[in-house]
């Protein structure tokens, strides 16, 4: 099924007001032993939340009115362009480090790794598509 995905302000644990659709498929979930769910899934489309999100009745997840932003161009001033061409160029080495490190760790193996790399596909070049990538 698909879902949003978005992330929690470190330091107020509420929700960020920008997500990702995530296609999830019943094949890519799995159960660890100790009872943890690990899940795999793909992200489609990039969206915006609408005012504040509101908890479930069951204090599992939030819930919010979205506007699907794909191709909606940002407009970021000159200064914040920089810093987001210079994270860009800097993440590269970051994800490379992380694969080293999650298989140094044993938490994948190498074919798991190889898997996890190709259903991602290739980093893509545009700032912009790396929120999905």
């Amino acid at each position: 099924g698909r879902i949003g995905m978005i992330g929690l302000k470190t330091s107020t644990s509420n929700p960020l007001s920008y997500g990702v659709i995530v296609h999830v498929e019943e094949d890519e979930v799995e159960r660890r032993d100790d009872g943890v769910y690990v899940v795999s899934f793909k992200g489609f489309e990039r969206f915006q939340v609408l005012g504040e999100p509101w908890m479930d009745p069951t204090n599992s997840f939030f819930i919010a009115n979205i506007e699907i932003i794909e191709n909606r161009e940002e407009v970021i001033s000159s200064k914040k362009k920089a810093l987001v061409q210079q994270m860009t160029k800097e993440l590269r080495p970051l994800v490379d480090k992380w694969m080293i490190e999650v298989m140094k760790s044993g938490k994948t193996d190498k074919k798991k790794m190889k898997k996890i790399l190709k259903d991602i596909g290739p980093m893509p070049k545009s700032s912009q598509k790396l929120g999905l990538w």
